[in-house]
């Protein structure tokens, strides 16, 4: 066991804002490893002796948010406590963090150093933690209860069971009960806005032969429903030899009550492969996917590099919809990106109101270190940008609830 100088277990806290499935991994898996190598994890970093800080770089706010937080624990925490930040900001803006923290700074891919900082005795690469740590699974409890509540409304009022999701299923997150699986990380894109690549590198796939054994480790623990999360499931297995075709294939013969969400895939995939994802919604019961559109307008996403026509996505969704009815499709948009103009955000407002997807959300476009983007001609001004933010919002809360026959008004 691990001791400070008052002859008592060390105690660590993991501390993070960043809230995406990534860094969620990132966390469960350093809570396992400290508490498999006999140390105390607390929730309060005032408490602790070691803070290690997870921190997000996906927006310019999320980057200012992670150097604000560092900078108040490393006011608020105890005199002698020592402080390792890593995460994406480690990677896409380094440099920044350097000026605001003097402190051991790690990458994603250097957390294996940990083994020689603390001197532990089971690595961190033996460690597999794919399920929700006690204080996640407090948080999804409060959401079962929740969406009960809400179940028991809407059931008054007779919606139909995919009325209920369109509501429900706003994220895979809201799945009570759930048990995420990290296919792989990384991705093979090159995105002109994203600087996440810099962060997760090139794809790193699981074999299947292991994804099978944790869905199956899940399901003799009672869970029914698997998250598959990585940056692009459609790439799976590129770097291994195999794809996500074979592993859709491979998790059909477990068990039929399994259920599968999908988070996320490019729709490249989905426009390659749309026959195959209809055959395997059924056969593998996958009740969601979350395919990032980004915008409506074919220059912006030729711009965007993201590889594939509007028509043609619009097209293998629509095939899709058709055919699975119950399937969940979200989508993520993209609103004020270098170039955009009103024409081509309207493009992009009639595409969400076409496609009436069952969830949706937007963002504006922020300028991200060492990507392609920052440097384009014709940046929107942040008037614009939080303009054309707004009246997306307005148009997919309208969009989402108008098939519910909900009223629906916004005041001025």
């Amino acid at each position: 066991m691990y001791y400070d100088k008052e002859d008592r277990k060390m105690k660590v806290c993991v501390y993070s804002q960043a809230r995406c499935a990534a860094n969620l991994f990132d966390n469960s898996k350093l809570k396992d490893y400290f508490r498999k190598n006999n140390f105390e994890i607390v929730d309060s970093y005032q408490e602790a002796d070691l803070i290690l800080v997870n921190t997000c770089a996906f927006s310019q706010k999320s980057e200012n948010d992670s150097i604000k937080i560092i900078k108040n624990i490393e006011r608020e925490k105890r005199g002698n406590a020592q402080m390792i930040v890593f995460g994406c900001l480690a990677s896409i803006n380094r440099e920044r963090l350097r000026k605001e923290f003097s402190g051991l700074i790690l990458t994603h891919n250097e957390l294996v150093k940990l083994d020689e900082i603390v001197n532990v005795q089971k690595s961190f690469l033996e460690i597999r933690s794919n399920f929700l740590q006690p204080e996640m699974l407090k948080q999804t409890e409060r959401k079962k209860q929740i969406i009960w509540k809400i179940l028991n409304f809407l059931n008054k009022v007779k919606l139909s069971n995919r009325s209920l999701r369109k509501i429900l299923f706003s994220g895979f997150d809201f799945a009570p009960s759930t048990y995420y699986i990290q296919i792989s990380t990384g991705c093979l894109g090159a995105c002109s806005y994203c600087a996440i690549r810099y962060a997760r590198g090139r794809i790193k796939s699981k074999s299947i032969e292991e994804i099978l054994e944790e869905i199956k480790f899940g399901f003799q623990k009672d869970y029914r429903d698997f998250v598959l999360v990585s940056e692009d499931s459609g790439v799976y297995g590129k770097d291994i030899g195999t794809s996500f075709n074979s592993l859709l294939l491979a998790i059909a013969g477990i068990n039929e009550e399994i259920r599968l969400y999908i988070y996320q895939i490019n729709p490249s995939w989905l426009i390659n492969n749309a026959d195959f994802f209809i055959k395997q919604v059924k056969n593998n019961n996958i009740v969601f996917v979350c395919v990032p559109i980004q915008s409506g307008n074919n220059r912006i996403l030729e711009l965007m590099d993201r590889g594939y026509r509007i028509e043609d996505a619009q097209k293998a969704l629509w095939k899709i919809r058709n055919n699975c009815s119950e399937l969940c499709i979200a989508s993520h948009f993209m609103v004020g990106f270098p170039g955009e103009t009103e024409s081509e955000f309207q493009d992009t407002m009639n595409f969400i109101k076409k496609m009436r997807l069952d969830s949706m959300a937007v963002f504006r476009f922020g300028a991200r270190p060492r990507t392609p983007a920052i440097i384009m001609f014709n940046q929107i001004s942040e008037e614009v940008k939080l303009k054309r933010l707004k009246e997306a919002e307005k148009v997919i809360f309208r969009t989402r609830f108008k098939s519910l026959k909900i009223p629906v008004s916004f005041s001025n």
